[in-house]
């Protein structure tokens, strides 16, 4: 579920894999510890505002911007936006 935060943007669940190996360099950027784990993937939960709901661009940039060269993937099935 969206929340609001009350000032006219929304709080989305962006759920998004990317490599074990990068883990560590993710959790410093985004803040947030993976929500599980496999062998080789580590899955993690970050949480944008926005101010238009289903803006799937703004977040895939964003996400990209803010981890840089680092491979992801986001599982839009079980994310909010």
């Amino acid at each position: 579920m969206i929340k609001s935060s009350g000032v006219g943007t929304f709080i989305f669940d962006i759920h998004f894999e990317t490599a074990l190996a990068d883990a560590a360099e993710v959790t410093r950027r985004i803040g947030n510890k993976p929500i599980s784990v496999t062998k080789d993937r580590a899955c993690f939960c970050w949480h944008p505002t926005g101010r238009r709901r289903g803006d799937d661009e703004t977040i895939v940039w964003e996400l990209s911007a803010l981890l840089g060269g680092i491979w992801f993937r986001i599982d839009w099935d079980h994310s909010t936006y």
